[in-house]
C-alpha cells in the first residue's frame, strides 16, 4: 500500500468520526430540548428532589418568588425557564460539580456554557435577597432578648448571643495578591467568620477576608465587635462564646481544678458552632474544601459562601432534617492571637475574668 493509500485511510477516518461527533451533538441539543420542556426536576418525588438539590419544593417556591422579579426573563421560546436556572444553581451548590457536570443529566439538560450564563445570573440574586431576608443579626434589644432567652432555655447559660468560630474555604491560586491567600496549612483560602444562635442559625456571616488574615484580626474588625463593645458601654450585659474579651468569652489555657470542668462544659456549647459548619458544608457540599479545590475569583467565592448560609438558616425555618455531617469537613485550629495593647488591656481581661467566672457558675 502507497503512503498516499494510508494519508487518503487516516483522512477517512477523521471525517467518518468527525460526522459521528457532529451527529451525537445534534442528538444532545434536541434532548436538552426535550428535557427542558418538560421541567423534569419539578416533576420528581419530594424526597428525590430534596437529595437532589437540599431544598424542599416548598422552600424553592419561596426562592423562585424571592428571586424571580429581579432575574432576567428569557426572550426565546425555548430559552431555559426561571425555575430551571435556580435548579442547576441549586444543584451547583449542593454537588460542588464542575458545570458542566451539572447540566449533563436528564434535569437540567443544558451545556457547560449554558449552566455557566444561568449560574452568573442567579447567584448575585441569590445573595441579595436570601441573606437580607435569612441571615439577621439581633440589632434591637427585643431581639438580643430573644436570642439570650433562647441560649438561657436550651443550654442555662445567661446573656449569650452566639457562638463564633472561623471556618476556611480552600481555593485555587488566585491571580492577584497571591500571598494574602495563603493561610497557617499552607494553602490558598479565605477565612469564613460565622456566629450562630441557639438554634445554629447563623445570625452573622463575614466571608471577606483572604486565609491570610488571622482570625483575631477578622474579630477585631468585624462590626459585630463595635456592636457589642457599644452594648457593653450601655451596661447590657451581652456576650458570645469564643474569645477572651468581656463580649467574647474562651476556655481557659492551661486550665486546672473547677477550670477543667468548665473547659469541658464550655466546649459542649462551643460544639454548637462546629455543628452548624459541619451541617453546612456537607449539605452544601460546593464549600467542602476536601472534595473540589474551587476555582471561582475570591469575591464570587464569598458570594457562593453568603448564599449557603442563607440557604442554611431557610432548611432550619423549613425544618428540613440535619444532613450527615461529612466525615471530610475541616474545622479550624485555634490560634494563639498576637497581642495588641490597644484592644488587650488589662481592665478588658479583669472584666473579661469576672464574666467567665459568672458563666462558670452557671455551666
Amino acid at each position: 500500500m502507497e503512503v498516499e493509500d494510508y494519508i487518503d485511510l487516516a483522512f477517512v477516518e477523521a471525517l467518518l468520526q468527525s460526522e459521528k461527533e457532529a451527529e451525537e451533538r445534534k442528538m444532545m441539543r434536541e434532548l436538552r430540548k426535550q428535557i427542558r420542556g418538560n421541567e423534569t426536576g419539578l416533576k420528581m418525588p419530594e424526597k428525590r428532589f430534596q437529595e437532589l438539590f437540599r431544598v424542599s419544593k416548598d422552600m424553592f417556591q419561596e426562592i423562585v418568588d424571592l428571586i424571580g422579579d429581579e432575574l432576567p426573563q428569557p426572550q426565546r421560546r425555548n430559552a431555559y425557564t426561571l425555575q430551571t436556572r435556580i435548579l442547576a444553581t441549586l444543584k451547583l451548590l449542593a454537588h460542588g460539580d464542575y458545570q458542566i457536570d451539572v447540566g449533563q443529566d436528564f434535569v437540567i439538560g443544558a451545556c457547560q456554557s449554558r449552566v455557566s450564563k444561568m449560574i452568573c445570573s442567579v447567584l448575585p440574586i441569590m445573595e441579595q435577597k436570601l441573606c437580607a431576608k435569612y441571615i439577621k443579626w439581633p440589632e434591637t434589644a427585643t431581639e438580643r432578648k430573644k436570642v439570650k432567652e433562647d441560649f438561657f432555655n436550651k443550654f442555662k447559660i445567661p446573656s449569650t448571643l452566639g457562638v463564633i468560630d472561623v471556618s476556611h474555604i480552600f481555593i485555587k491560586k488566585p491571580p492577584a495578591d497571591e500571598h494574602l491567600f495563603v493561610g497557617r496549612h499552607g494553602r490558598h483560602a479565605i477565612n469564613m467568620s460565622l456566629i450562630c444562635d441557639a438554634n445554629q442559625q447563623f445570625i452573622s456571616v463575614d466571608s471577606s477576608h483572604p486565609g491570610a488574615t488571622h482570625d483575631s484580626s477578622v474579630w477585631a474588625l468585624s462590626p459585630e465587635r463595635e456592636y457589642l463593645q457599644e452594648v457593653w458601654r450601655n451596661k447590657e450585659r451581652c456576650w458570645l462564646l469564643g474569645d477572651k474579651e468581656p463580649w467574647l468569652l474562651t476556655p481557659y489555657r492551661n486550665a486546672t481544678g473547677d477550670q477543667v470542668t468548665f473547659n469541658h462544659k464550655f466546649s459542649t456549647k462551643r460544639i454548637l458552632i462546629e455543628h452548624a459548619i459541619g451541617v453546612l458544608k456537607s449539605r452544601w457540599k460546593i464549600l467542602l474544601s476536601s472534595e473540589r479545590v474551587l476555582g471561582y475569583d475570591p469575591c464570587k467565592i464569598a458570594m457562593i459562601a453568603n448564599i449557603c448560609c442563607a440557604l442554611h438558616n431557610m432548611c432550619k425555618v423549613y425544618k428540613l432534617p440535619d444532613v450527615k455531617i461529612n466525615p471530610l469537613v475541616e474545622y479550624s485550629e485555634e490560634e494563639e492571637a498576637p497581642e495588641y495593647d490597644s484592644q488587650r488591656t488589662d481592665e478588658l481581661r479583669r472584666v473579661g475574668e469576672m464574666n467567665r467566672v459568672l458563666l462558670k457558675s452557671c455551666l
